[in-house]
């Protein structure tokens, strides 16, 4: 396929519910919408390059939304650092952590360590209002973001 957009969810439960809430072809247009089951296996990572590829000199912006945590964050970093500029953190922005931070979980020890060694190139307030607030967020707390943004409903890019 030769995608305009690729969107990508880190968890199947969200995925599964974009797509019961009645995403389609006809909703998504020439986008796609790909779950990466946490951190992306070589297939997936196949085939994510394969559709990134385009013979014209065209390639398509990878979106990424994942956990407000540890790994979903982990797992951010290695996907911009394999595609570029052609990534987008999508909604793991400070302010689309504080919508949802009143429904986070309590962030253990060694999490907030491992928070504090890294550093996010697309939001460099996001770590310490995480660290600040003590709660990490499953991608799910934000499914109606998501979901508005699939179907344009919203600024597809706050």
């Amino acid at each position: 396929p030769k995608p305009s957009v690729i969107w990508a969810v880190e968890n199947p439960s969200l995925f599964g519910y974009l797509l019961d809430r009645g995403l389609s072809e006809e909703t998504l247009g020439d986008a796609m919408l790909v779950c990466v089951n946490g951190y992306p296996s070589s297939a997936t990572l196949r085939w994510l390059d394969r559709c990134m590829l385009d013979g014209e000199g065209r390639s398509p912006e990878l979106r990424y939304a994942g956990d407000l945590d540890v790994q979903g964050l982990e797992i951010t970093l290695f996907l911009q650092q394999r595609y570029g500029d052609r990534f987008r953190a999508w909604r793991m922005s400070a302010s689309d952590y504080e919508r949802g931070a009143g429904k986070g979980l309590p962030l253990a020890s060694a999490e907030k360590r491992r928070l504090e060694q890294m550093s996010l190139p697309w939001e460099e307030t996001l770590i310490p209002v995480m660290l600040a607030r003590g709660v990490k967020l499953h991608q799910e707390v934000l499914a109606e973001s998501l979901w508005m943004d699939l179907t344009g409903n919203a600024n597809r890019m706050e």
